[in-house]
């Protein structure tokens, strides 16, 4: 796929949507965990130690298997603000996914051609979706 420029209002839509999906606690945690520390810089407490303690209390509700396992990270790191800055660029370049599918939808004259030029570009890539690629569940 092609470079796409996504402007800021595409990045504000991709976060809400991450926000009311399924896939939430990629936007909240980091967050959550930044909180933290901020707030134990502000109280003169150790902002680490104060990651690690919200990390284990975000781990007891967290479903997500690849945020529990960036949470778990950070839980047990003694490099907590390394470990928390890759689960942000881990957070960032799904938003700017999602924001670069908004503005090929925004693109598309209609949303039938929206899927039919995405399941071009996964056929080309050669991802699969499940068993079969995109195209291939189209063709069936």
């Amino acid at each position: 796929m092609s470079e796409v420029t996504v402007s800021q209002e595409f990045i504000d839509k991709a976060i809400i949507a991450l926000n009311k999906s399924a896939f939430w606690e990629f936007a909240d945690c980091p967050v959550t965990i930044r909180l933290a520390m901020r707030q134990a810089e502000l109280d003169g407490r150790r902002a680490n130690s104060a990651a690690r303690s919200a990390a284990k209390i975000i781990l007891k509700r967290v479903r997500d298997p690849m945020v529990r396992d960036y949470v778990a990270v950070i839980a047990k790191s003694s490099n907590v603000k390394k470990h928390l800055a890759e689960f942000e660029a881990y957070r960032d370049r799904l938003i700017s996914k999602v924001a670069e599918e908004f503005v090929e939808v925004d693109k598309a004259a209609s949303v039938k051609d929206y899927h039919l030029q995405r399941a071009q570009r996964i056929a080309i890539t050669g991802r699969g979706v499940g068993k079969r690629t995109l195209a291939e569940m189209y063709v069936a």
